[in-house]
Formats: structure tokens, sequence, C-alpha cells
């Protein structure tokens, strides 16, 4: 099946936050052009499009008009290193050549089964996938040697993470997000508390009895207005308590701010966590994403039942619990349950594509999304949107 759909991921930073967006896809450049078109136009109307270094690999940026002016803030074009085949080497050195002539900064991705260069072209990224990156020559020296900065893919814990960066690491990939820490055997009662909250709250239940709860953990009111107050909602006015936010706000609003409340840390450190921002990632795009399948699904579905999906979506690895055990702690719509159980349903389906692409599974997305009728256009307006959504939740209002 022809792939016309771009995928566009968020690496880590040293501080977790995002620091880069890197785009792929399992297409041709030529299959993928109305989509390419798509990002270059848009991209430049988003705060984290503008802000942000875009990594494009050069297999689908040479040729392709769309990238001759790259998406919105600095590109690197990102090249293969080649085996010792002549045709691979030939491919290498025009894809060199190509950048080279371009204002664009370059990137090498690393072949494992070659050395890594220390003559040639300047490098300003070496990416290199974690498992190979642990056997190679001491990181720090390879730094040294070539003056790159680093990039870990494959990072698929929290123990490869932290030892991305202990050597050197400027961006990680952010796959382990994703996954239960198992090192971590309890559950954090204070996020169960929050679940509580949220139980409260879709049964319609009274303010007094949602204040109670945030008289009793006074953080869960630090983080709820520290999130309302962030720049993805712009308000003209601070929210300054609970009840404000709901005269402010309305209960609906405010309910979806209280699903992506369960992810915030409980600390004034001003530290991001993480994974609230993949969650929002996650609850964004699911919404949005599903109010484009074609033709639409017969069963009435909500766009906040898509956007519910997401946000809890990530809850096992958050609580550290199975899913099965979460959910039937809380009064969700059925469509919902059977979208996070048994990925089953339209939310179910647009769920599997959404987790396939950020595995790099992207051929199995893709053919997901063009299934549910998704165009890659479509598909990459919605991305954009969402992630720009994902960034600002950590940005303080200016």
């Amino acid at each position: 099946m022809t792939s016309t759909h771009l995928f566009i991921h968020p690496f880590l930073n040293r501080e977790e936050r995002w620091g880069g967006l890197a785009v792929s896809a399992s297409g041709s450049c030529q299959e993928l052009e109305e989509a390419a078109h798509c990002l270059q136009r848009e991209a430049k109307d988003t705060l984290i499009g503008r802000s942000l270094p875009w990594f494009i690999p050069s297999e689908i940026a040479i040729g392709n008009e769309a990238f001759a002016l790259h998406p919105g803030g600095e590109a690197v074009f990102l090249i293969r290193q080649p085996e010792d085949a002549d045709s691979a080497a030939q491919e290498y050195q025009t894809s060199v050549e190509a950048i080279c002539t371009s204002s664009a900064k370059a990137g090498l991705i690393l072949n494992p089964n070659l050395k890594p260069p220390t003559e040639g072209p300047k490098w300003d990224y070496l990416v290199l996938e974690t498992s190979l990156a642990r056997v190679l020559t001491p990181i720090k020296l390879l730094v040294l040697a070539t003056q790159s900065k680093l990039m870990f893919t494959g990072v698929k814990t929290r123990i490869d993470f932290e030892w991305a960066l202990a050597n050197q690491a400027a961006l990680v990939d952010a796959e382990f997000l994703i996954h239960r820490d198992r090192r971590v055997n309890k559950p954090d009662v204070l996020r169960m508390h929050v679940l509580q909250l949220l139980s409260l709250l879709t049964q319609d239940a009274e303010t007094r009895e949602l204040e109670q709860i945030f008289r009793q953990e006074p953080k869960l009111s630090y983080s709820l207005l520290r999130l309302v107050n962030s720049a993805a909602l712009s308000l003209h006015t601070t929210v300054t308590s609970f009840s404000h936010a709901i005269t402010l706000l309305g209960r609906r609003q405010l309910q979806r701010w209280l699903q992506l409340l369960v992810y915030a840390r409980q600390d004034e450190d001003d530290q991001p966590n993480p994974l609230l921002q993949w969650a929002a990632l996650r609850g964004r795009l699911m919404e949005l994403a599903f109010q484009q399948i074609n033709p639409a699904p017969q069963l009435a579905i909500s766009p906040d039942c898509a956007y519910m999906t997401g946000i809890f979506s990530l809850l096992y690895v958050l609580l550290n619990l199975p899913m099965e055990e979460i959910i039937a702690q809380l009064p969700i719509p059925a469509t919902v349950k059977l979208a996070l159980t048994e990925r089953a349903g339209p939310l179910g389906d647009l769920l599997c594509a959404i987790e396939a692409a950020e595995v790099r599974k992207h051929a199995l997305a893709s053919e997901i999304l063009g299934n549910l009728g998704i165009s890659g256009t479509g598909y990459v307006q919605a991305q954009l949107a969402a992630l720009d959504w994902g960034h600002k939740v950590t940005l303080p209002l200016s």
C-alpha cells in the first residue's frame, strides 16, 4: 500500500522538554508530496514549528520541492551512513552535495556496521541507535573527535534515557515514555486522588464535593492553576482558585483540564512532566484526527470521547497499574473503555495508528489511517495543532 502520511516525533532535550521535531514516513518523497507541502506551509503558523529544529531524512527531502524551504524553524537534514556498496556510496555523496548547497544543517545517521567517521564533512548532529552507542568507542571521545551534537534513537526505557544523558546526549527520542517503568512497584497515592476527582466529575458531582478533594490535596490546586494559566488557554485573566476556574471555564472545559492534571508533577520546581506533554499530544491528536475519519463513524461518538481516550491511554504508565484495573474505577463511556482495553471501535483503531507511529511502525500506521479515510494532509494538520497545544501546555502565559 502506498503511504501518503508523514509522522512528526518530538525529541526530548536534557531538561526533558521537547527539543526537536523529527519527520519520518514509510513512503518516497513523490508519494508524500502533498503532505510535505502542507507541513512546509502550515508549520510556520505554529509556535512549536517556529521555535524548534526540524530533523528531516534525506530520503524524503531530496527531490521534494516542499522541503526546499524547511517546515518552520531550523532545518537539519539527516543522511544515512552508507554501506561499502558503490551504489549506496554514490547515493550518499549525492545527498551530501545536495545538502551542502543549501543553507540547512546536516546530520549523519550512523550505520551499525561501520565505524563513526572522523574525517570528511562536518556534521552538526550524529544520530545513534542506543543499542549501537553502547558498544561504540567511548561516546565522549566521539564527541571530541567530530564536534557534533548527539541524538539517540531507540530509547526504550528510563535506564536507556539516563544512560544517554550521561553520555553527552543533546536530544533523545521519547519512546520510553509509553512503557511502564518496572523499577517502580507502588502506584502514586496522590494521583489516585486525581482519579477519584475525575470519577466525581464524570458523574456530574456538585462543586462542593470536588472542592473537598482539593482541600485534602493542596498540591492539586497548585498544579491545576498552573495548567489552566498556561499559554495553551491564552486567558485574558488569571485563574486564582478552583471555583474561579469553574466559573471562567465551565464544567465541560474544566473536565478536560482535570483529565490532563493527573499527569502534572505535584511540586513547584516548574519542571514539566514529559508524560504530561505526551498525554496532551495524544488527547488533542485523537480529538482532531477523529473528526477527519471519512466516512464518519455511524456510532454517535463525541470529540470529547476521542480526547478522553488519548489522555487516558497513558494512565497505565503513570500509575504503574494494568489499564483494566484503572478503567474499572472510572465511569467512562463504553466506546472509550473498549478503545482503551481492547483497541476496538473507531477510537481503538485511531489509537492503534497513533501508537504504531510512535514506535516507528509507519507502514502500519499509514495503513490504518488510510482505512479510516484520513488523508496525509489532514493528518499533518492534526499533528501540528496537537503538537503546538502540547508544547503550550507547559509554557506560562506571557
